[in-house]
């Protein structure tokens, strides 16, 4: 058996041996992690499914979204997967836990008369053309913000 020490050790490694993930995704995963131990208060190779059933109850419970309860438990998911693939544990506890339904959202578009408002709203060049860019492609901000222009 493995102390809650090496459980949040566990998480340190399992994090830096995934190098492709975003920074974002690394804090987030972290928190993520932390807080279902934290919550838990047990070491992960005991761990069961129904520790991981009660976890997800508490959060729909305090108001989280589904989508949001789906990306925590998607999560686990990765982590104990990880685990299994490490040979650290016996059994994975989230293999038959399934991520809650998420209603479908449909995208809200702007009318043209909010269209225009938004483009008279830059005052210059370089905002309507972050405003052009975001509106007429749909792109991310975040996958705008980390587009390199070569000149």
């Amino acid at each position: 058996m493995v102390s809650i020490k090496d459980t949040f050790n566990l998480i340190n490694k399992f994090l830096s041996d995934h190098k492709k993930l975003a920074p974002r995704t690394v804090i987030e995963y972290r928190r993520d992690l932390n807080c279902f131990f934290n919550f838990c208060l047990k070491e992960y190779d005991t761990v069961k499914a129904s520790d991981i059933r009660k976890y997800l109850l508490n959060l729909n419970e305090r108001g989280y979204a589904p989508g949001t309860i789906g990306k925590i438990l998607a999560t686990l998911n990765s982590f104990y997967h990880y685990c299994s693939q490490e040979n650290l544990i016996v059994k994975d506890p989230t293999k038959n836990i399934k991520s809650p339904k998420t209603p479908d959202r449909q995208p809200v578009y702007l009318d043209k008369g909010q269209l225009t408002e938004l483009r008279q709203m830059a005052e210059n060049p370089k905002k309507r053309a972050i405003i052009e860019t975001l509106y007429s492609t749909g792109v991310r901000l975040s996958e705008l913000i980390n587009i390199n222009c070569k000149t």
